[in-house]
Parts: structure tokens; C-alpha cells; sequence
């Protein structure tokens, strides 16, 4: 199996934030004493993500993001848009601590 991921991060104020993201995974073909199979053991993949985050507080971060995932095989693409909201409770950091 060869793996491969490249990802760049820049701020671009102190709240907003943009990245990037792109990564591979091919995988060998399966090899017995008998023969060796032409198809791979799993699908190819590759995918590639680009997302912008804003900092509400220091609490809470609203990140928008859209990922493009292919695959070889019966399923050629998956692509997906999502909004995250990530946010920290103070009483359960404190606890945690």
C-alpha cells in the first residue's frame, strides 16, 4: 500500500483562517503461491479538501469546508460540503485538567 497527504494551513486574519488538503492511498494487488490478481486488493482513493475556518470567541470556531473523494470502482465519487461548529465548555476543560 502506498499512502500519500499534503495539507497548507494559512491565517489569513486572527480570526479567519483558510486550508487545504489533498491525499492518496493505492493498494497492492493480493499475491498467492497460486497467482497474482490483476485487480487490487481495495479501491484506489484520493481526495481533496479545501476549507475556511472563522473564530467566533475563544470558545467557539465556525469552520465551512468541501471535500472532492473519489474512488476506483463501482463508486466514482462521493464529494461532500459540510459546516462544522466546534465550541469548548470552560466547567469541563477545568474539570478535565
Amino acid at each position: 500500500m502506498t499512502n500519500g497527504y499534503v495539507e497548507v494551513k494559512s491565517i489569513v486574519t486572527a480570526r479567519l483562517y483558510a486550508a487545504a488538503r489533498a491525499g492518496y492511498r493505492n493498494h497492492n494487488r493480493v499475491v498467492d503461491r497460486s497467482e497474482v490478481d490483476d485487480e487490487p486488493f481495495l479501491e484506489n482513493r484520493w481526495s481533496c479538501e479545501v476549507a475556511v475556518g472563522y473564530r467566533l470567541n475563544r470558545w467557539q470556531l465556525l469552520k465551512v469546508g468541501y471535500e472532492w473523494f473519489r474512488m476506483d470502482g463501482p463508486v466514482q465519487q462521493d464529494n461532500v460540503f459540510g459546516v462544522q461548529f466546534a465550541t469548548s465548555v470552560a466547567s469541563l476543560v477545568k474539570a478535565l485538567h
